[in-house]
């Protein structure tokens, strides 16, 4: 991750991100007019809102429903099916996902917070 990446996640707005740009990076500011840089700071700032936001939310939504999993003593239990569908409905919703590929993004996402062994390889369900 580079200084201007960081800049851009700490920064609240577009254009505090520039002022922070012109104070920390004046070869950078003095190429401010050229819309090529304008445009890659521009996008570079979308980005890493577009990232954090995306990531917050998957974890925030993840921990959520494990919550709920892991307060109910059942595995068979309509209250934890319906949590879970829920759960993909609106993961699916929110990304403009297909369910299945919902499931599939939760899946890889599982397995790269180590809840499931990255050997498991993810099929999709007849439903799906």
């Amino acid at each position: 991750m580079s200084e201007l990446d960081i800049l851009a996640q700490e920064s609240s707005t577009f254009e505090s991100f520039l002022q922070r740009v012109k104070e920390d990076f004046p070869q950078i500011a003095a190429d401010l007019n050229n819309p090529n840089v304008r445009s890659f700071l521009e996008n570079l700032y979308e980005d890493s809102k577009n990232m954090n936001e995306s990531k917050i939310n998957i974890k925030k939504l993840i921990r959520e429903e494990i919550a709920k999993a892991q307060s109910l003593k059942e595995a068979a239990n309509p209250e934890l099916d319906k949590s879970v569908d829920r759960f993909v409905k609106a993961l699916a919703t929110k990304y403009s996902y297909k369910d299945s590929d919902a499931v599939m993004a939760i899946f890889e996402a599982l397995k790269r917070l180590n809840l499931i062994d990255n050997t498991v390889n993810y099929k999709a369900g007849t439903r799906l």
